[in-house]
């Protein structure tokens, strides 16, 4: 016996076999339930996320699938579908059980991806503006990353306290993205990675190496979009992105005529064709060995004042029910 799972022997009779589990259905309740009680008081360690031989992810102990990750409420609740091999548990065990693999679920969820809970909640808080509350939404949905062009309607309409607000919940509205920092660590990577390949119904991408500033052409794109900028052939993690995005617009305030950091592109190792790349997208193009400002196409944000039917104003709306 594996787990809760009790194989025969493939090499005996077939007649032999089903006597064998049958025998084994009579027998085995008393400590299949012991196994599982056991589980039901362990601690948390005795639990991990593992990914399944198509892609899946599954909730295992000592190795052995107790239940897998299936498409829940959002992509913070994912449903949890237990192994069938749980079926031979008696009734009252196999809830326990089930209720204790939920809990280890939840609580890892809030453990890795504490800001992104956050995040959801202020989407749903009655007490947030309409502005937050749809920014919220719209990142939490898209697992705490999203291109600021997606969000420009979103975030022309926030006002200063809104702005604030979403600070307080650590949210970066960058030059080039929208995005919580804190998620860009490996554990959250991992995490997020999971619970939206489960809402998509897509197996578990390949993740970069953990702290790497750059990727080749080779990455995953699925796993590197969850904490990189693709930029032609290559990508580069979205902080440093962000934080050359905005030295050069902190350049240009100034007046300044080197918008490139420089120092912060040699010690990445970031190549002139993926740094010719990100300057266009900041608004910069080259102008001999010169950068020169040409604005961001297809970037004006609309008019701040929602009419009757917007979005933003029926958001208004249900706030004052």
């Amino acid at each position: 016996m594996s787990g809760f799972d009790f194989r025969v022997d493939p090499n005996t009779r077939l007649a032999d076999k089903r006597l064998l589990l049958a025998a084994a259905e009579r027998r085995l309740g008393d400590e299949l339930d012991r196994r599982a009680r056991a589980l039901v008081e362990a601690e948390d360690q005795a639990f991990e996320l593992v990914i399944e031989d198509n892609g899946g992810l599954a909730v295992a102990a000592d190795g052995h699938g107790l239940a897998r990750l299936a498409p829940g409420r959002s992509l913070l609740e994912p449903a949890l579908r237990t192994a069938r091999s749980l079926d031979r548990l008696s009734a009252p065990t196999r809830a326990a059980l089930r209720e204790r693999l939920e809990r280890w679920l939840d609580a890892e969820i809030g453990r890795h991806l504490g800001p992104l809970a956050q995040l959801a909640a202020a989407a749903a808080d009655p007490a947030s503006s309409p502005g937050v509350r749809a920014l919220s939404a719209m990142l939490a949905d898209a697992g705490g990353l999203l291109p600021r062009k997606a969000a420009l309607s979103a975030i022309a309409h926030l006002e200063q306290a809104d702005r604030q607000s979403l600070h307080r919940l650590r949210v970066r509205l960058g030059p080039l993205d929208v995005f919580l920092p804190l998620l860009l660590k490996p554990a959250a990577q991992h995490w997020r990675a999971a619970l939206l390949a489960v809402k998509q119904g897509q197996p578990m991408p390949a993740l970069p190496e953990a702290g790497a500033a750059t990727l080749s052409a080779e990455a995953d794109p699925r796993g590197a979009a969850l904490a990189y900028r693709r930029l032609g052939a290559s990508w580069l993690r979205i902080d440093l992105a962000d934080r050359l995005a905005s030295h050069a617009r902190k350049v240009r305030s100034a007046g300044g005529n080197e918008p490139v950091d420089r120092e912060l592109v040699t010690s990445i190792g970031l190549d002139e064709e993926a740094l010719a790349r990100l300057m266009g997208e900041v608004g910069f193009a080259r102008a001999g060995d010169a950068w020169r400002w040409r604005g961001r196409r297809g970037h004006r944000p609309p008019d701040r004042a929602p009419g009757r039917g917007h979005a933003f104003a029926e958001l208004a709306k249900l706030r004052t029910k």
